[in-house]
């Protein structure tokens, strides 16, 4: 208890000491916690179910001639159902799928995340209603049956206010009215990574609930779109499960599926396998997060170890200073344990106050953070600091407590007893041992530093390199909304109708210079892929091709060139020849050259496609993908079958303008509302946001290494002032005399910057090695360039380097202004 006291009345002794320790460990554990929060929540957090490591996911692989072994995670309907009811391994196996709903309540629409669930799905995750009951299998007997729903808690809370009468209320989901039957647990918020679901439906109630999902699918082995996750049986290992279930998978593919399939096909497909992947954490990833999170992880660690050392290297100081002090506490009787047991508690004085504002700071950094995510993964963040977060930063506080206290107060208890009562405080902790000691840990603050700026610099110029890719697509000015029709009931007719209606009436705003339609999101991650043939080429191998389904106007609203032909037109929508526009890569990898004008193409139904168009190659999908063979059909007249048909579950708009984008984005849903009210319009965004969020990765580890490294250079900036400082004042006499003997203040200022400068290089050349060490194990994430980059390394190399000139310019010029007179009286 004593030993506490006295470490409180020390930290508000030196409150000038105290408040740069206690900031330092507040910014430095604040961001470990924070992007181990992330890491954690991202990449580790398992699903809130009982023994969530008794999961597994299903997947299946196949391969088609030649090509490697791919794992589909994804099932046909019939499959499912064949495994559900034939498994012995597993205490059930769980179907579901998600669909974007419109979700109306006494009279409010709104669009909410859905998903549709087998009568297992609960049942296997072992868990309980908050509210009346989850769906079971009584829910799903038949197709297109049970219309009962299932709130998530979040809703409820937010959209119901929590009433607890709200079983047996009717909510309209996509236009069918379905009871509310219960609510989900507070923590759960469905299985797919990424996405908070809000309203669970079952499974059979998915083609009522989608008009435009192929009906066909009821019965289709061939179209796979359910996903399947089981619970382990207590008695049944992962290897002994897999053996099971590839038996009477094996079998179903062989006896059920073959005899569908063509002959040619056969070998492969029976050689197709069943993988149970682990499901604790749910389903589904995020493209490069685990390496980029990783990396940022370790980048904050690397923070964190510049703040321990340059804390330890301002507690040496602090000790030495207080050399005399310990020397008399060991003269009158205090042992070297107790001594350092002192020393460690007035560390731990500022490691607690700062390890209490970090969480703070790290509250921060994830709210910042979550303004760097798309909205759909923001949603799914929570930024708020946890308990596990809390223990984490308590962790990280003792641990910095070992790092940066227990050397220092190691070496200030071992403090010579007759030095120090001579007056000699310097000497008493070792003289010049200590300043190497002090100078070995700038040194490597120096390189940590050169670590994260190489870093910094190679993320910033990949990311200068990503916005240097020319899309093709003019992004300014244009702003992009969706809006689903069939979902709110509507008719094919009525759903055709409301989109040309649409179309009308933001053209005639003030400031829109055109309006344009698609099936397939611009910058959105998603594509159609079909097969083709071309017309009078039988023998030929078919070819595939990207492909999206569009309105009138289309490429003059987006900004692509046409280079040969014309658009769609409002007659192609409704007239009975069916057409196409084809980009510069198709016309490339089909040999069309020019004389692409007039070909017909075998695509998307029995009757052929005439090549009407040819646009400039532009990014769809993916900022940094390839552009690949790209064809666009238009949207057909209500009734359109095939590919034809897939407009009619939702559409895409770009409005191009020249007003602000801001009042585009509050007019738009102002002017959807005029036509109907209760049609909910989604994802209304710039397009200049959208091109961000595609590569948010990206955009986030550039930004996030560039302010860690800033961070890091300024705390070590701080740390050799410090040392600087200490050793100029410590070497007051040296200096003094050496002044008075008539050495000039250059050759003192020249003194103190060649010892900085041998730290500086030192550090410089290790961290420059580190740091292509590092930028190497990154190099996947870095784009047009290698991790050994010479102009990143100089750059850094050359930032630090000024920064740490400018660290030990005020102590140099105070080494060179000492008076001989304050030198004498010194000590």
């Amino acid at each position: 208890m004593n030993h506490l006291k006295h470490a409180w009345r020390q930290l508000i002794l030196r409150p000038g000491l105290s408040a740069t320790v206690i900031l330092m460990l507040a910014l430095g554990l604040g961001a470990t916690t924070a992007i181990s929060s992330l890491f954690y929540q991202v990449l580790v957090q398992p699903l809130p179910v009982p023994e969530p490591q008794r999961l597994v996911n299903l997947g299946n692989t196949w391969q088609e001639g030649d090509a490697p072994v791919s794992v589909r995670t994804s099932f046909s309907y019939p499959m499912f159902r064949d495994l559900e009811s034939q498994q012995a391994v597993f205490t059930g196996i769980a179907g579901y799928n998600s669909l974007d709903a419109s979700l109306s309540y006494e009279g409010g629409a709104f669009n909410a995340s859905a998903v549709v669930v087998s009568g297992s799905y609960f049942q296997v995750l072992n868990l309980q209603a908050a509210v009346g009951r989850l769906i079971g299998p009584q829910d799903e007997s038949r197709i297109d049956e049970s219309p009962v729903a299932v709130l998530s808690y979040a809703l409820w809370q937010s959209r119901f206010g929590g009433d607890p009468n709200i079983i047996g209320r009717i909510v309209t989901v996509n236009a069918e009215r379905l009871t509310v039957i219960g609510v989900a647990p507070e923590s759960f918020g469905g299985t797919q990574l990424g996405v908070r679901a809000q309203v669970f439906m079952p499974i059979t109630m998915y083609w009522r609930l989608q008009p435009s999902f192929p009906r066909e699918s009821v019965s289709s082995r061939a179209f796979n779109w359910v996903f399947l996750f089981a619970r382990l049986r207590p008695d049944v290992s992962v290897e002994q499960a897999s053996a099971g279930i590839n038996t009477l998978y094996g079998g179903i593919l062989r006896d059920i599926e073959a005899p569908l399939r063509n002959a040619d096909d056969l070998p492969g497909f029976l050689q197709g396998q069943m993988r149970l992947l682990p499901g604790a954490r749910g389903q589904g990833s995020i493209e490069g997060a685990a390496q980029s999170l990783a990396l940022l992880l370790g980048v904050t660690l690397l923070v964190l170890l510049i703040v321990c050392v340059n804390v330890a290297n301002l507690l040496l100081a602090r000790g030495a200073s207080r050399a005399g002090e310990m020397a008399v506490r060991e003269s009158m009787g205090a042992s070297r344990g107790r001594l350092i047991a002192q020393l460690l508690a007035e560390t731990a004085a500022p490691v607690v106050v700062g390890g209490v504002l970090s969480l703070g700071v790290a509250a921060l950094t994830l709210t910042a953070v979550a303004r760097l995510l798309p909205l759909r993964l923001a949603d799914a963040l929570t930024a708020e600091i946890g308990p596990l977060a809390a223990s984490f930063a308590a962790l990280a506080s003792v641990a910095a407590l070992m790092l940066c206290g227990l050397f220092p107060a190691l070496r200030t208890a071992r403090a010579d007893l007759t030095l120090a009562m001579k007056g000699h405080a310097s000497q008493a902790l070792g003289g010049h041992g200590a300043g190497r000691v002090r100078g070995v840990l700038v040194a490597a603050q120096i390189a940590f530093s050169m670590v994260l700026l190489v870093l910094a610099a190679l993320f910033a110029r990949s990311l200068q390199n990503v916005a240097h890719i020319e899309l093709g697509i003019d992004v300014d000015s244009l702003v992009s909304f969706s809006v689903a029709p069939r979902q709110n009931g509507y008719s094919p007719e009525r759903t055709a109708a409301i989109y040309e209606r649409i179309e009308q009436e933001l053209a005639a705003q003030p400031g829109v210079s055109s309006v344009a339609s698609a099936a397939v999101p611009l910058l959105g991650g998603s594509d159609f892929v079909w097969g083709l043939r071309f017309e009078g080429l039988e023998e030929s191998a078919p070819g595939q091709s990207r492909f999206s389904i569009i309105g009138p106007s289309f490429f003059i609203t987006i900004s692509v060139p046409l280079l040969a032909g014309r658009e769609f037109t409002t007659a192609d929508t409704t007239g009975a020849q069916r057409v196409a526009i084809v980009n510069e890569r198709f016309t490339r990898d089909y040999g069309l050259g020019r004389d692409a004008i007039g070909k017909h193409i075998q695509f998307g139904g029995p009757e052929p496609l005439e090549i009407v168009g040819v646009v400039a190659d532009a990014t769809y999908a993916s900022v940094k993908a390839e552009v690949p063979p790209q064809l666009f059909v238009p949207r057909s007249a209500p009734g359109g079958s095939g590919i034809f048909s897939l407009f009619g579950g939702s559409a895409y708009f770009y409005v191009r303008a020249g007003i602000d984008p801001d009042a585009l984005l509050r007019m738009i849903p102002r002017v959807v509302a005029s036509i109907d009210a209760t049609l909910p319009v989604s994802n209304v965004i710039t397009m200049r946001r959208q091109a961000q969020d595609s590569i948010f990765l990206d955009r986030l580890v550039s930004i996030l290494s560039a302010s860690f490294a800033g961070l890091a250079t300024v705390l070590a900036a701080i740390g050799l002032y410090g040392v600087l400082a200490y050793g100029v004042a410590q070497r007051t006499r040296e200096l003094g005399l050496r002044l008075a003997l008539g050495a000039e203040p250059a050759n003192l200022r020249g003194l103190v910057l060649r010892q900085v400068a041998l730290w500086a290089a030192i550090g410089v050349v290790v961290g420059g090695a580190a740091a292509i060490g590092f930028g190497r194990v990154a190099e996947s994430l870095l784009y047009g360039l290698s991790a050994f980059d010479v102009r990143a390394l100089v750059a850094a190399a050359v930032t630090l380097s000024l920064v740490m000139l400018a660290a030990a310019y005020f102590p140099a010029h105070r080494a060179s202004r000492i008076a001989p007179m304050e030198a004498l009286r010194h000590e």
